[in-house]
């Protein structure tokens, strides 16, 4: 502001100081200033002032009428504003706005989400649908949408017949839905479509602007009968709601004549630049007084000018709000500005401005009659360092304010109702919960299920009759309580798809393209298939065909991420797959040499089959009985030429890298009970397979090439020939199996401790991580 703005306040205050109480408040930020005003208007209302003798002045309506208010009602005093909303915030053009956006995205799952939300569209989009396919895959435009949504119906009938056939059973945090829900979603999006379809082609503007007068005046989606469908205590929302829906209408229309006789428009436009111009009309204000007309005045300060008042609170006086900052140009400088206005241009030099702030200021303190309070604060709403306004200073040249200081260390203002006695006496409980979540075991608030009716259900469930997972049960063993807010609350993490392939689509490939190859390779080496250096010149086309396949099949089935970006990311999984494929041969190869290391000792196995059917498979252990089912990702035939090793049979687990086996390759995860999936897959062998006997299971990392939590339950005598059992090997399975038995006990139980195993940590991925119980918060592991 500087010298010059106070002297120009100082002469436009009175000379004489006014025969009026003058207070000033200075308060550390905006809500302790507006509750300290709020505590003394209740005062004088308290004291018999008529509330509408009372008025709190802003230089500005945004922010400090809203905040007036809110403030004024906390301390139970009745008010009165005038209340602007921008027009992009009127409920029902924020509608319109939603429909427009949705377009110029081109149909994305999030504009459509919102449009399926609105309560003003008569389109009967079901979010649930739309959200589904929408996390699915990346989907663009209303001819994808539609085949989407159709295949998810298709899908969801042919599951539902599959699993009345007792062929399937839903075990996923995402089950497909209803197959009616999804058929009837399928069929209202097909009528959606085909009468937003209008929106998507590039047209003039004179003829953008013709449909949208015509959408206004007839109303396709009936969103002006939806404006009476209210609460009938909310009438301010079809309040606000008319004055919007009037007031977008006759806009339209202005805007209609005005390129009628001006002319032009008929350039195209794409539905994104519409709706940037659509944006640019509602670049303005709709004005609606509150219910209350007799409470306490609350204006902006032009509203105010020329009135009079008993108490007058002038509040936000800080430099920069009052006197306002004037516009700058990005153009011009003062100079030029001041040569073009005086030249005849309809331009307001800086003087003028600033004098009628000046003027400003002086009719709002002399409308006060009793007393006159200003205040300011530290910190802007922004949280900014701000200084109080030259006016201040200037009123104190002229009279000696009776000044009040609010510490920064004072959270609340006196007065002010921090909260209700139910609420004091909720939070209470609260704190109490978790203190003792904090410091005790399981309990109710922290992973033990207590009610007896969600025990029978549990027990149900959990019982003999469920369908288990290894992947279920491994999860389970992994954190109790991921595996009860995952499978049985059913949440899940969502995020819309990216540029990016993600990584289960990547792994999914993968798997694809090395099933692909080894089938290949059967075909031209024969059953089982054991690769070795010789086969290299073979093996390396067929791998980089296979991955070709996979990612051809894929297309359109799955999302692969951006078209532009397919090329590195392909590029990336053949490295991935080129680098397995090498890896293997080697190590293969390594079986056949001479030498101290493990791998002669191996008992030789070749790729019989991928993604092997489990079928049912009964899993006893003392008082547990449980089923599971799943497939195996590849199965080998012993084909050792040493001895007869037809018997032998090993099973392999694909995972992308270490880090996504159960303790991150760990060889504590065993202790900590959480290395279930090849285990069940040693058990499930030995019943799929009852002539032959399970040599070797293990998990395979494909990026950075290794095998993890290898267990050779056989080796060959490499000096007297013939197959030697290893009994540690035994007590590791026996172990695990005990630990599936020990799981399956206390999730029956109702027991789901907070407490991820030791050797996993938490995964930043996982989908619990908000509503986490760990004492301390989740123990993310870094890699």
């Amino acid at each position: 502001a500087g010298a010059g703005e106070r002297r120009a306040g100082a002469d436009s205050v009175p000379s004489s100081p006014p025969p009026i109480a003058v207070h000033a408040i200075a308060a550390p930020d905006v809500e302790r200033e507006l509750d300290e005003v709020a505590r003394r208007v209740r005062a004088l209302a308290d004291a018999g002032v008529p509330l509408h003798r009372i008025a709190v002045i802003a230089r500005q309506a945004r922010p400090y009428v809203d905040l007036a208010l809110a403030s004024l009602d906390r301390f139970g005093v009745p008010a009165t504003a005038r209340l602007r909303i921008t027009w992009s915030e009127v409920p029902v053009i924020r509608a319109v706005r939603s429909l427009l956006a949705a377009a110029a995205e081109g149909w994305t799952r999030h504009g459509l989400a919102e449009l399926a939300e609105q309560p003003y569209f008569g389109s009967d989009l079901d979010v649930k649908l739309v959200n589904y396919a929408g996390f699915r895959r990346r989907l663009s435009g209303l001819t994808a949408w539609r085949a989407a949504l159709d295949g998810i119906a298709q899908e969801a009938v042919a599951y539902e017949a599959r699993e009345a056939a007792g062929e399937e059973s839903d075990e996923r945090r995402a089950p497909l839905p209803p197959a009616d829900r999804a058929t009837r979603a399928a069929e209202r999006f097909a009528s959606f479509a085909e009468r937003a379809a209008g929106l998507d082609a590039p047209r003039a503007l004179s003829r953008w602007l013709e449909w949208i007068r015509q959408f206004l005046h007839d109303d396709p989606w009936e969103m002006e009968r939806r404006l009476w469908r209210i609460p009938p205590d909310r009438y301010d929302i079809a309040q606000l709601d008319l004055a919007g829906w009037r007031g977008l209408t006759t806009l339209v229309d202005h805007w209609c004549e005005t390129l009628d006789e001006w002319g032009g428009g008929e350039n195209p436009f794409t539905p994104e630049d519409f709706y940037r111009e659509f944006l640019d009309l509602l670049d303005g204000d709709v004005a609606l007084w509150t219910p209350m007309q007799r409470g306490v005045q609350v204006l902006e300060g032009f509203a105010a000018a020329y009135r009079s008042f008993d108490h007058v609170f002038l509040v936000g006086l800080e430099a920069g709000r009052f006197p306002l900052t004037a516009p700058t140009s990005p153009i011009l400088d003062e100079r030029e500005r001041d040569e073009l206005a005086a030249a005849g241009l309809p331009l307001e030099p800086r003087a003028v401005w600033d004098t009628r702030e000046r003027e400003l200021f002086r009719v709002l303190v002399a409308g006060a009659r009793q007393s006159l309070t200003v205040s300011s604060s530290l910190l802007d709403t922004g949280g900014r360092e701000v200084v109080r306004s030259a006016f201040v200073e200037a009123l104190e040249d002229v009279t000696t304010p009776a000044t009040a200081d609010i510490p920064c260390s004072q959270v609340t203002t006196p007065g002010a109702r921090l909260a209700s006695g139910f609420g004091l006496a909720r939070a209470a409980g609260l704190a109490a919960i978790e203190w003792h979540r904090q410091r005790a075991g399981l309990s109710a608030h922290a992973g033990r299920i207590e009610s007896p009716d969600l025990r029978a259900y549990l027990a149900e469930v959990l019982g003999e009759s469920r369908l288990w997972s290894p992947t279920q049960l491994e999860s389970y063993a992994k954190c109790p309580w991921a595996y009860f807010s995952g499978r049985l609350l059913r949440l899940d993490r969502l995020e819309d798809p990216d540029q990016e392939m993600d990584p289960a689509t990547r792994g999914s490939l993968l798997h694809d393209a090395l099933s692909r190859f080894f089938q290949h390779a059967a075909e031209q080496l024969g059953t089982p298939v054991l690769l070795r250096a010789e086969h290299e010149g073979l093996a390396i086309p067929l791998a980089e065909q296979a991955l070709d396949e996979a990612l051809a099949d894929a297309r359109g089935k799955k999302w692969l991420g951006s078209e532009r970006l397919l090329g590195p990311k392909r590029s990336e999984l053949w490295r991935i797959l080129r680098g397995y494929v090498k890896w293997e041969m080697k190590q293969n190869e390594r079986m056949f040499e001479s030498g101290r290391s493990g791998l002669p000792k191996r008992i030789r196995t070749g790729v019989h089959e991928h993604e092997m059917p489990l079928g049912e498979i009964e899993f006893v252990r003392g008082d547990i009985r449980i089923k599971f089912r799943g497939f195996v990702d590849r199965v080998e035939f012993g084909t050792d030429d040493r001895f007869d090793s037809s018997p032998y049979v090993a099973a392999i687990d694909y995972k992308t890298t270490v880090w996504s086996c159960p303790g991150s390759g760990q060889g504590r995860a065993w202790e900590d009970g959480v290395v279930l999936q090849v285990p069940l897959y040693a058990q499930a062998l030995a019943t799929r397979f009852p002539d032959k006997r399970a040599v070797r299971v293990e998990y395979r990392a494909l990026k950075n090439p290794q095998a993890v939590h290898s267990l050779e339950l056989c080796k060959f005598d490499t000096k007297g020939g013939g197959v030697l059992e290893d009994s540690k090997a035994e007590e590791k399975l026996e172990a695990a199996l005990d630990a599936v038995a020990d799981h399956v006990r206390t999730a029956r139980s109702g027991q789901f401790p907070v407490r991820p195993a030791e050797s996993c940590g938490c995964p930043p991925f996982c989908h619990a991580l908000e509503i986490c119980r760990i004492p301390g918060g989740p123990k993310v592991k870094s890699r």
